[in-house]
């Protein structure tokens, strides 16, 4: 079973991404299809994670910049980081990012963790269902 929410560093900060409800998670999947077909082809998590960058590349060359700004907002807008003493505060706040210190390789990882706990590249490959015979 998928975990609702993880934890997850980028240099001294930790941050908490948590998983879209099943409508945001097939609007996600629609926007990202192409992207996440390609990466589901190498099976290797670690080389899939590698090769994230390039795939999200596509998407901001190919698609619409709606689609890509849709998917960028949908991901982040999921993501805490980790103030003081148990405080979390959204990283996106009224469209824009709450910190200045967050940059695109940054930002790429949290899309990614967000793909992540919402086992978006889980969701093209063959459904494991049983038959009952």
């Amino acid at each position: 079973m998928a975990l609702a929410e993880r934890e997850f560093k980028i240099g001294p900060h930790t941050y908490r991404v948590s998983k879209h409800n099943v409508f945001g998670q097939f609007d996600l999947a629609r926007k990202l299809g192409p992207v996440i077909g390609l990466m589901t082809l190498q099976e290797d998590k670690a080389e899939q994670r590698k090769h994230f960058p390039q795939g999200f590349s596509i998407l901001m060359g190919q698609f619409p910049k709606g689609d890509v700004d849709f998917v960028l907002d949908s991901c982040l807008s999921n993501v805490v980081r980790k103030q003081g003493e148990g405080g979390w505060v959204p990283v996106r706040v009224g469209g824009e990012l709450a910190f200045v210190d967050i940059n695109m390789q940054d930002m790429l990882i949290m899309v990614w963790e967000a793909l992540e706990v919402n086992n978006l590249f889980g969701f093209f490959t063959e459904p494991k269902v049983e038959k009952k015979v």
